[in-house]
């Protein structure tokens, strides 16, 4: 890894902070919304995390405990502050936006019957 590579998480988060002084609205590498009493965590990154916060607070209408973990910077991944949002939670989906898959059709599970 080349030392700009290295260095680009301390610029992002440079420029995160120069965003939030000069808007007021603050953003991190990664984000949560309700992660500090859910069971279970949406993730994803982009515009997809804005539809998982919506679902997430229908949910959480629902009694259900779910959060949303927002990534916002892919290159060099934030990973220990995703295995931090994510410690002790029952479950994680992943969430992508995308046009294409290679799947024929959507990946399916049977529900259990249980929380």
């Amino acid at each position: 890894m080349s030392h700009f590579a290295s260095e680009v998480p301390r610029f992002v988060v440079q420029a995160m902070e120069e965003y939030t002084t000069l808007t007021g609205r603050e953003y991190h590498p990664v984000q949560t919304v309700w992660t500090e009493d859910a069971d279970w965590i949406l993730l994803g990154m982009g515009s997809v995390t804005d539809d998982a916060e919506a679902v997430a607070s229908h949910l959480r209408k629902q009694g259900k405990r779910v959060g949303v973990v927002s990534v916002k910077l892919l290159h060099l991944f934030p990973e220990a502050d995703v295995i931090r949002a994510l410690q002790g939670k029952k479950a994680v989906t992943v969430m992508e936006r995308s046009g294409t898959t290679s799947r024929p059709s959507p990946v399916r599970f049977p529900e259990s019957g249980s929380d």
